[in-house]
């Protein structure tokens, strides 16, 4: 996951990738440790994500034609239709 910093000026932006994923109960997070630049150095950041937010975001890929997206959906739906029959 990519962690990006936006500002209205191309200098103090800032992107950092972090493959540093943890779960935990109902949520995952990903840690992005000593995140920018220089005086820009803010501290630690870490993004936290439930089932339902991953669900959305496969929701919005699948909708813009994204296959993984839509291989993902047709699982959890298959894997729905043989919870019901069992």
């Amino acid at each position: 996951m990519i962690l990006e910093r936006l500002s209205a000026s191309d200098l103090a932006s800032h992107e950092q990738e972090s493959a540093d994923w943890k779960c935990y109960g109902t949520n995952a997070s990903i840690s992005f440790p000593r995140f920018g630049n220089g005086p820009e150095n803010f501290s630690h950041f870490c993004v936290r994500l439930t089932w339902e937010d991953i669900e959305v975001i496969v929701e919005a890929m699948a909708a813009k034609g994204h296959e993984g997206a839509m291989r993902v959906q047709n699982a959890l739906r298959l894997a729905d239709a043989v919870k019901s029959v069992s």
